[in-house]
């Protein structure tokens, strides 16, 4: 007794494969997607002007450059704002001068 399948059940066999086989090519295609593409964020910047410019500069005009241009990099700087720097600034004056 040979087992003869009927024709609509080769062709419903066949279509199942087909999914299983679209499936695992979907998978793979994700897979491939989600190793391969770029999570990181892009950079704008790593270094600021004024860093890159830093020998141009000395302490006295690289704060004047940080105040008038980069205020959050000034106090960043000094990790004081520019009123503060300036009263610490005078206090100081007082004490060294003649």
């Amino acid at each position: 007794m040979d087992f003869q399948p009927h024709e609509t059940e080769c062709l419903q066999l066949f279509t199942i494969m087909y999914k299983l086989k679209q499936k695992k090519i979907a998978i793979a295609s994700a897979a491939i997607y989600v190793l391969t593409k770029d999570n990181k964020k892009k950079r704008s910047k790593w270094v600021k002007d004024w860093k890159l410019n830093g020998h141009k500069f000395s302490d006295i005009t690289l704060l004047r450059e940080l105040e008038e241009n980069n205020p959050d990099d000034y106090k960043n700087y000094l990790r004081m704002d520019s009123k503060d720097f300036q009263f610490l600034l005078e206090l100081s004056k007082k004490l060294y001068q003649r």
